[in-house]
């Protein structure tokens, strides 16, 4: 009984336990798709008060260039996301007419003095009518609606699914609406990129409420003849536009690629592919596979996909995060799973926006960590690979940075003794910065071990589902001769170059000072006010003074 045990208790730790797990990056290889994703979030776009305002603010300091303006038009005043009374869309003298809406011009108008970009969803079909019948056909103060194009007897927000204008209004439509955008751009003095209407299924509705693949399909096409003349129109003024905004779910019907060919049949031309990801996850494969086959011709050779309120959190369980916050490791190795697939797909990708509140500004938050992590990604993907498939992650790097973000897949596997060993590494690149991941808690790593001359960090325990952020990047070197920032004092040394000696200003006679090569080795030491160089190679050099380091050139 005792032998047996004992085997149950070996067995165990060697499924939990794992002697080594070494990952490569090679510095040299720049084969992969560029990191060029834009991520963002979403926001009311009518919502103009201090704390949506300071919500971008703070995005925009931790690096996320863009976020998605997402609103309603027309609505009742007391529906929630509504732009209220009076409304934007009016009829005059059976004219139609438009007036803009203040809040929303505001919003925008800060968002240019932030410097980010705004994508701009026009949701919903453009009325006046308020609704007391749940089944709304004929005539509204705009415009005629078609007959049973919508949902039978359900209401959405107020309003009911599938309300389209007869098609001998789609180019009156396409005059007003083209008409309207251009003029809230020019009030808020930007240029935001439209991402058309809400997804196909609200937009037309089922007649009849089918849901079969031909009722789907027939809705595709029909959404394309409705939305291609509003698209021309933009185009013709100068704008860019994205479209259509099915949802993930039809992504492996072959609707994506039906729209697509609809739209070029018209001479209609999306710059952004845009989809309704609320399914994110391990799906993004799928809907990736798609998107490309939808953008395979020619034609769309300068189409990027976008993903319009994107759902991070698909696949994950109650029993990840009880309380719903999800901010914890295994959490955001889900998320960093389904990014990785994003990455990988990077050429045609554009980025995404994160459904609204999903995306907390709270700079504690794993989420936005991560996310301002990646977006300070350089640009050229560096090869990666690993001993097996339990760590999975990938890097780029520039001439002054290498990033990398790595993770733990298992559930059940620790990683005693990670190893991560770096080629054609810029021997410059020595400030090092590693943060982990682990449960709750996202904090810096200070115990691990650098290896700068085979270029190894080793000494770092993953457990299930850690993460890692790390950063190699050239040392802080001051180059001033002043630099009142770093120092209490004047500090100052001349001659730079010098051949024989420096000269220290600002310092007391007893305070030490040490010299080291460009690899970083130590050199010489001493105090005071003199440093000699006669036994010294020539070269670029660092002289540290109260852990403050200067750059010098010997010659």
């Amino acid at each position: 009984m005792k032998t047996l045990l004992i085997t149950s208790i070996i067995i165990m730790f060697c499924s939990v336990i794992q002697a080594q797990q070494k990952v490569t990056i090679d510095y040299g290889t720049e084969l992969l798709p560029k990191l060029t994703i834009k991520r963002g979030n979403m926001f009311r776009a009518e919502s103009n008060n201090e704390g949506v305002r300071n919500s971008i603010a703070e995005y925009v300091e931790q690096g996320y260039p863009l976020y998605l303006g997402h609103r309603n038009y027309n609505e009742p005043s007391n529906m929630s996301g509504s732009c209220g009374k009076p409304a934007e869309f009016y009829k005059e003298n059976g004219v139609i007419k438009f007036r803009l809406n203040a809040n929303m011009t505001a919003l925008r108008a800060f968002a240019k003095t932030q410097n980010i970009q705004v994508f701009q969803q026009f949701n919903r079909v453009p009325l006046s009518g308020n609704f007391q019948d749940e089944k709304v056909e004929g005539e509204f103060d705009i415009f005629t609606f078609q007959k049973g194009w919508y949902k039978d007897g359900i209401v959405a927000n107020g309003r009911p699914d599938g309300l389209l204008p007869i098609k001998e209004q789609y180019e009156v439509f396409a005059d007003v609406v083209s008409k309207y955008i251009i003029a809230c751009d020019s009030a808020a003095g930007i240029n935001s990129i439209w991402t058309g209407f809400d997804e196909v299924a609200h937009t037309c509705g089922f007649r009849e409420n089918l849901k079969t693949d031909a009722a789907k399909e027939e809705n595709v096409r029909r959404y394309v003849e409705f939305f291609a003349p509003l698209a021309i129109k933009l185009k013709k003024a100068g704008k860019s536009i994205g479209g259509i905004q099915l949802n993930a779910a039809n992504a492996g019907q072959g609707l994506y690629e039906i729209a697509t060919s609809e739209l070029k049949k018209r001479n209609a031309f999306i710059d952004y592919f845009t989809i309704q990801n609320y399914q994110g996850g391990d799906n993004n494969a799928s809907v990736l596979k798609h998107s490309r086959a939808a953008l395979s011709d020619p034609y769309w050779a300068k189409t990027k996909v976008f993903f319009n309120r994107y759902g991070y959190w698909a696949g994950m369980d109650e029993d990840i995060d009880p309380n719903n916050s999800r901010n914890t490791s295994r959490e955001m190795v889900m998320f960093l799973n389904a990014e990785k697939i994003i990455v990988d797909n990077a050429d045609i990708m554009y980025g995404y926006a994160i459904e609204a509140n999903e995306f907390t500004d709270n700079k504690l938050k794993m989420l936005g960590q991560i996310g301002m992590f990646l977006n300070q990604m350089p640009e050229k993907r560096k090869q990666m690979t690993f001993e097996n498939t339990v760590v999975d992650g990938f890097s780029s790097a520039n001439n002054n940075e290498l990033m990398t973000i790595i993770w733990n897949k298992s559930g059940t596997q620790t990683i005693s003794d990670f190893k991560l060993e770096m080629s054609n590494i810029p021997v410059a690149l020595n400030k090092i910065t590693i943060r982990k991941g682990s449960g709750t808690v996202l904090d810096t790593v200070k115990s691990f071990q650098w290896n700068q001359r085979n270029n190894i960090i080793s000494g770092i325990i993953l457990k299930p589902f850690d993460f890692l952020l790390i950063t190699i990047k050239k040392s802080d070197v001051l180059t001033s001769t002043n630099d009142e920032a770093e120092f209490s004092k004047n500090i100052s040394f001349y001659p730079n170059p010098a051949s024989n000696q420096i000269n220290i200003v600002g310092i007391e006679n007893d305070i030490k000072w040490s010299l080291s090569n460009f690899l970083g080795v130590e050199i010489a030491q001493g105090k005071g006010n003199v440093v000699n160089l006669n036994e010294v190679e020539d070269g670029i050099l660092f002289l540290s003074i109260s852990d403050k380091r200067f750059k010098i050139i010997k010659q």
